[in-house]
Parts: C-alpha cells; structure tokens; sequence
C-alpha cells in the first residue's frame, strides 16, 4: 500500500530527526526498558522478575540486532580450514568462530549461501553455535541407536549423523511430513545415511528397540530466538508461557520410555522460560525416580562458560541466554535412565 509506506515513511524520519526529545518514563523500570527496547511490558516484567536487570536487558539488546549467520562445518566431507577457502573462492567473507570447533561466521555475503558450490556439495550446514551444543552434551557413539523426536528439517539429526561419523542408526520423528521432506534433503546433500524419517507423533509411538541417546527437542515458546522475528514478540502473551507445558511433560515421559539402562535423554527448548525448562524437568524427576541429572560441562569444554554455568553444567541443566554468548538462547537438561539392577 503506497499511502500507508509513505506514511510509515514519513513518522520514521520525524523520528530519526527528534531522537534527543523523545521521553521516556523514568519512574517504571520495566514501561522504560518495554519502550527504549520495543518489547511488550508484560514480557519485560517477566524477565525482571526471574533474571534481574542485567541479563533482562541483554535479552532486549540482542533482540534488536541482526541475527548473526553461523555455519556448522560437515566434517564428513571437509574441514573447517578448507571450508573458509572454498568460500572466500567464492566471494563469501568468512572466519573461525571462537565457541565452537565445528562453526564459522560470515561476514559478508556475496551470494545466497544456497548458490554456492560449497552448499551443493554438503559442506555445511547453517545453524546457530547454541544449538550445536545440543548434540556435544548428548555425545553419541558412532554405532549407537539415538532416537531424535520432534526432529523438525534436521538440523540437530545431522549434526548426530556427523558426531556419529556416519555410522550407527538415527531415528527421527516429527508429525510434519514437509519438515521431514527436508530433513531427507538436508541429510542427501550432507552426505548422510543412517537417518530414518518416520510421519508420527510420538506420544502415539510403540516401539519396541530402545535407544543408547535420545535428543527431545520440544515445541516451545521460543523466547530464546525473538531476534529472528521482529514480529514474534508481538504476537506473544502471558498465557503462551505456559500453554505448551502440558504438552511438553507429556513428550519428555513418552521419550523417557525410549532410553535403555544407562542410556542418555536430553531435554531442549529454544526459551528460557523456566516454566517450560526447570520446572518441566524437576517435575519429571520427582514423579520418575529411575531417571537423575548428570553433569556434562566436559561434553562442551571448547565452549567459554562462566564460573556460574559451569556450575549449572555440572548440575546437569544449563540454560543458554540470548546475547550471553553471542548466540541464540538454549536449555539443556541431560537426564540418565538408572541401572534397573
């Protein structure tokens, strides 16, 4: 519409020239830091009242800035070193990214990243560093059987294929037959083949082989990825907190029911809601007493935690913040099956 992208236009500029004279309310922390960040105040709130001041607003600064482009390395088919080459070949400014062995930054774009011969080959995949730890606090085994529910396009289930170096067997779920479609052109593009995609949903899922790891990504709010959305924000409320916690309660004790004796289940969100992490897995604790919390902050020694995180790593579940680490938010919880003997 021309009229109103003129108008949009024109109330931005007088913005832009009126910037020293716009007030702002000084008396309310949270209405001040709702409308210099532009996030609802509801949601600010919220986070004042479980995180404080500074990493509240951490989260509002991170928002606001342009999500950062990250490449997972496909250590199948290249190294990280020659990966950077065969890009700036290809007019992609690129360079190591300092969290993570497996990931590089772009810098500038010379082209869509899908129309570059490297791309077609395989030789990487785009995904954030916070959910590259997902599959390094799992740490699967070449030759296992990992079960990834809720698998979505397969970020995560290629990055076990590749952990695993190809080998073993990997089972995803999801009750999205175009994700699936994905994942299954994600995973032939990458040069992998021990993936099965399976149209299901798993609270309905009857099997009968076990597995040695198991990664549950659940749906969720998503409060940890709102810079990829400018709207997203806006089109949350209070209630969406905790819609879904039912719902997620429900997967966790339906993929408990997939691991083994001493075999590993990791529970993931992208939000750092606790209602929909802490909360979730201490009440799965407490109602499921063959399962217990195992620490995996040597699974991501290369990632620079702090003291404070280190401990919760340690402790078994870790939250990542948005813009802590110059990353996306991430839970993680790592919960063990008991010995039954």
């Amino acid at each position: 519409n021309q009229n109103l992208s003129k108008l949009v236009n024109g109330v931005l500029r007088n913005i832009i020239r009126n910037l020293d004279n716009i007030s702002y309310p000084q008396e309310n922390k949270a209405e001040y830091l709702s409308i210099y960040y532009s996030h609802p105040e509801w949601l600010v709130e919220r986070l004042l009242d479980d995180y404080g001041t500074s990493i509240c607003e951490q989260f509002l600064i991170y928002n606001n800035q342009r999500p950062a482009v990250t490449l997972r390395v496909n250590n199948l088919k290249i190294n990280r070193a020659d990966l950077i080459k065969e890009l700036e070949n290809e007019g992609i400014e690129c360079e190591i990214n300092d969290l993570s062995p497996y990931a590089i930054n772009i810098t500038k774009l010379g082209k869509a990243l899908d129309d570059t011969t490297a791309y077609k080959k395989g030789y990487f995949y785009i995904q954030n560093v916070a959910s590259m730890l997902a599959v390094s606090i799992l740490d699967p085994e070449p030759n296992e059987v990992v079960y990834d529910l809720c698998s979505g396009v397969g970020g995560k289930a290629t990055h076990l294929a590749q952990y695993m170096m190809n080998q073993g067997t990997i089972h995803c779920y999801d009750i999205y037959e175009q994700k699936l479609n994905l994942l299954n052109r994600n995973a032939k593009r990458l040069g992998i083949d021990i993936i099965t995609t399976h149209l299901q949903d798993i609270l309905e899922l009857d099997v009968k082989e076990v597995a040695d790891k198991v990664l549950l990504d659940v749906p969720c709010s998503g409060l940890g990825v709102l810079n990829r959305r400018a709207d997203l924000r806006w089109n949350k409320e209070p209630q969406h907190l905790t819609e879904l916690t039912d719902l997620q309660i429900k997967l966790l004790v339906k993929a408990s029911e997939l691991v083994k004796n001493n075999g590993y289940l990791l529970y993931a969100t992208c939000t750092i809601n606790k209602a929909e992490n802490e909360e979730i897995v201490n009440k799965f604790i407490k109602e499921f007493n063959n399962f217990e919390l195992v620490g995996f902050k040597d699974n991501i020694a290369y990632f620079p935690l702090n003291k404070h995180d280190q401990l919760k790593a340690e402790q078994g579940m870790l939250t990542i913040f948005p813009g802590q680490y110059r990353t996306d938010g991430m839970f993680y919880a790592l919960l063990k099956r008991k010995d039954a003997n």
